[in-house]
């Protein structure tokens, strides 16, 4: 083979392995000898897909890709039409293709770099998407002026308006979601205001020229409409079912996810903060208390402490009766949180709760709780269309 495909093949390997990834010793035999040898490339990505072996064609895409980004540079990503975020240290990839005057797309570009620059976390590449594809709708509504929007001198209030109108009756002909007008109308805003603070209508900015009126103002942006409360909560007796077959669970799926699901029921961290938590992620305060140290990645707070139980203590250090903790400990006679929150006592403190917001129209029947099909009391609707009085939200773990 050319010494350039050997390096490349090593370059990705050992990519892999660094990435801590498992590379089978048939895949690697079968991508050389039926696809890399026959075909004599001098590029990897030149090699003809060997669409025969799925397993030898999922290690071609990653080695390919390895090599691929062995020379790129976030500035060498800026000029091209497609970014691949993994330059920028994100997942995925990002396009401008769908924006068509060349100033918003210089605009859209700068705002991506700072945004990119700015942000760290999981959802980064896919909000980075959702604010370019917003782009493309002002785009659009741009591109039916009589000079397409090329002019940023010529443009106005008026536009925008046209754009807001546009959104609109896209969501009356129900091509567009009244979440996605209002998530489009927002995140255009955003980039609007962000760009002009950045200093983009300046001389030499794509921006420049742009009047001060072609701007989203915040009561431009339609009010998110209220999400339906049916199926927003799991009754309690679902619940109480799914934390007493937390057994089937593992067997399932194997311990380290069954004590996941246990450690998000009892903290009520994000999924992707228990999943990143290092071996030693149990700590002392100066009570002597147990506290959890996680990272809170969205917020880009690091190693922050929260105060857990000490059964919650005992499941990271994999010790106690797993199965026997409650999702609602109960207060009372509970030292190890293996008993529940008792559901006629919890339903007597609601109905006392609720009576004072009757006066503003929200009843809920007595027996309501008891039925499967009837208002929890979380709010969710029963099928004669009573609805019920939120309760308060679920206390944190001390």
């Amino acid at each position: 083979m050319p010494d350039l495909v050997v390096t490349q093949l090593l370059f990705g390997l050992q990519h892999r392995c660094r990435r801590g990834a498992k590379t089978d010793v048939g895949g690697v035999r079968s991508l050389i000898d039926r696809t890399i040898r026959p075909s004599l490339a001098g590029q990897l990505e030149d090699v003809p897909r060997p669409e025969s072996n799925g397993t030898a064609m999922i290690l071609l895409n990653r080695l390919t890709a390895y090599a691929l980004r062995a020379f790129k540079t976030p500035e060498g990503e800026y000029g091209k039409e497609t970014w691949d975020l993994a330059v920028f240290g994100h997942r995925g990839s990002v396009e401008f293709t769908a924006i068509q005057q060349r100033w918003l797309k210089e605009t859209a570009k700068r705002w991506a770099r700072d945004y990119l620059t700015r942000t760290r976390s999981r959802s980064t590449s896919s909000h980075a998407r959702q604010h370019l594809t917003a782009l493309a709708s002002l785009s659009r509504s741009l591109h039916a002026r009589p000079d397409h929007g090329t002019d940023t001198t010529a443009l106005g209030r008026s536009d925008i308006e046209n754009y807001l109108n546009r959104m609109t009756f896209l969501e009356a002909n129900g091509r567009v979601a009244a979440t996605t007008r209002t998530s489009y109308v927002r995140a255009a805003r955003n980039v609007l205001r962000q760009s002009r603070v950045m200093g983009l209508t300046r001389v030499d900015g794509p921006m420049a020229g742009l009047p001060d009126d072609f701007v989203i103002t915040r009561h431009d942006v339609p009010k998110m409409p209220e999400p339906s409360e049916e199926g927003q909560d799991l009754p309690p007796e679902v619940m109480r079912q799914l934390c007493a077959h937390l057994h089937l669970f593992e067997q399932m799926t194997c311990r380290e996810i069954r004590v996941a699901q246990e450690l998000m029921l009892d903290t009520g961290r994000r999924p992707d903060e228990i999943c990143k938590l290092e071996y030693h992620c149990l700590n002392q305060d100066r009570q002597g208390k147990p506290v959890l140290v996680y990272n809170n990645r969205k917020e880009q707070r690091i190693r922050r402490e929260l105060p857990v139980h000490e059964p919650t203590a005992q499941l990271i250090q994999q010790q106690g009766p797993l199965s026997q903790l409650a999702l609602l400990p109960s207060s009372v006679m509970n030292q190890l949180g293996s008993k529940g929150i008792d559901a006629t006592h919890f339903s007597a403190v609601h109905r006392e709760w609720s009576p004072p917001c009757r006066s503003s129209g929200w009843t809920m029947a007595a027996s309501s709780i008891r039925r499967r099909s009837s208002p929890t009391p979380t709010g969710t609707p029963s099928p004669s269309a009573t609805r019920t009085s939120a309760s308060p939200s679920r206390s944190s773990h001390p």
